[in-house]
This record gives structure tokens, C-alpha cells and sequence, in this order.
């Protein structure tokens, strides 16, 4: 499918996240993803990575929920639900990119591994760029503590 498109000269914008309660926080960033490219695609943290990185009662939504959430939304092209039985490393992650090919990587402002994925990245052509969307009371987090869900 990333062959067809592109053979058909479009540019590819890749993301990743758990997006467990979409908010207009993450909405901002999807949409200033798209506008850099022709074809979003997302990598949803399945629920067994969630579970590893937030511990808890996380996610609050399971993976099938959150990729349909995310699927209605007009700027998402594509999903891909990444899962790995042990706790995920950033060379799991690399590899997925690595299938992809993406053109452009785009990520938040205060990414922890960003200099390691521009890095890496550069091997396979691919640009990483950092996408302002920050909404300060916008936070699965801080939703979920409001809640009063751990």
C-alpha cells in the first residue's frame, strides 16, 4: 500500500501514540501532521504496550476502540496497531518505520528520544519534524486523574 503511494509521488507523514482519550490536544497534532504531507499514518501503542508504559488501569480504552475513534477522524489515512508481547523498544519501533518508509516522522515538542530518531531516521531517508500542538489542560492524564482512573 506505502509502494503504491509512493509510485504515485505522495508523501508519507507517519505518527505514533497511545491516544487513549482523544482530545483536542491530540486532534491539533493529527491535523498539523496531515498538513505536511498527502497520507497520515498512524502507529497506535496497542493495549499490551499501553499497559507496559502507563501501568494502571491504562489504557482507558482498548486498541479496537481507540482505532476506530482515530479512523473517523478525516485526516487519518491508515493505522497500524503496534503490539509486542515484552515491553517495546525503541528498535521495535525502528523497525516498524523501517516497513513504513516514511517520509516525514512527526512528533512533539519535548520527545525524549528525538535526536535517536532523527538519527536512526536519516538512515532511511526519512525527516523528523516537530509538530506544536501543546494545549496545556489537554492531557489523557490529567482526564483520567480528573476521573479519578488510575
Amino acid at each position: 500500500m506505502v509502494k503504491r503511494y509512493k509510485d504515485a509521488g505522495k508523501t508519507i507523514v507517519f505518527a505514533t501514540g497511545v491516544y487513549d482519550i482523544l482530545h483536542i490536544g491530540h486532534v491539533k497534532f493529527l491535523k498539523k501532521a496531515k498538513e505536511v504531507g498527502d497520507i497520515l499514518v498512524v502507529a497506535l501503542d496497542g493495549d499490551r504496550v499501553v499497559q507496559h508504559m502507563k501501568g494502571g488501569g491504562r489504557p482507558i480504552n482498548s486498541e479496537k476502540s481507540r482505532a476506530e475513534v482515530l479512523g473517523s477522524l478525516e485526516v487519518v489515512d491508515h493505522i497500524y496497531i503496534f503490539n509486542v508481547d515484552r515491553r517495546p523498544e525503541f528498535n521495535d519501533w525502528f523497525k516498524v518505520c523501517e516497513i513504513v518508509r516514511p517520509d516525514i516522522l512527526a512528533v512533539t515538542e519535548g520527545d525524549s528520544l528525538l535526536e535517536q530518531k532523527r538519527l536512526v531516521l536519516k538512515d532511511i531517508g526519512c525527516q523528523v519534524i516537530i509538530v506544536t500542538s501543546r494545549v496545556e489542560s489537554a492531557s489523557t492524564t490529567r482526564i483520567a486523574k480528573l476521573l479519578e482512573i488510575e
